[in-house]
């Protein structure tokens, strides 16, 4: 197995530590979306569902 130097091996392990941040992010983020989503189909389905019946 190659050695490899100290920096080299934190340079590499910062790296990952920021991509698994940014995945993270993103993941935060598309919960979030998927979630607006999901609260504005039941608004506008019970919206729909009440103007059949003529309520409001």
């Amino acid at each position: 197995m190659k050695k490899v130097s100290e920096a080299h091996f934190q340079k590499v392990l910062k790296r990952q530590k920021s991509a698994n941040s940014t995945k993270r992010c993103s993941n935060d983020n598309l919960k979030s979306a998927q979630t607006t989503i999901f609260y504005k189909t039941l608004y506008f389905n019970r919206k729909s569902f009440c103007n059949i019946l003529g309520a409001e």
